[in-house]
């Protein structure tokens, strides 16, 4: 994994303080699992994007990137 995020524009980002509380935030105030609120969170960061097609994180203010 490690090879192939050296050659992509993807970035590993780690689990830290701000991530976790802004995703127990989004879970409890979005009432979404608590796995979609870290990837929605990890999102936000500043930089960040997510590339999916699942219309939902739309609303949880996370840059979208659609993938199909």
């Amino acid at each position: 994994m490690r090879a192939w995020l050296s050659f992509s524009r993807v970035e590993a980002v780690s689990l830290n303080v701000d991530i976790a509380e802004m995703s127990g935030e989004l879970s409890s105030e979005h009432d979404i699992p608590l796995a979609d609120a870290i990837i929605a969170s990890t999102a936000r960061e500043p930089g960040g994007a997510l590339a999916t097609d699942d219309e939902h994180f739309r609303r949880l203010g996370a840059e979208m990137v659609w993938y199909k």
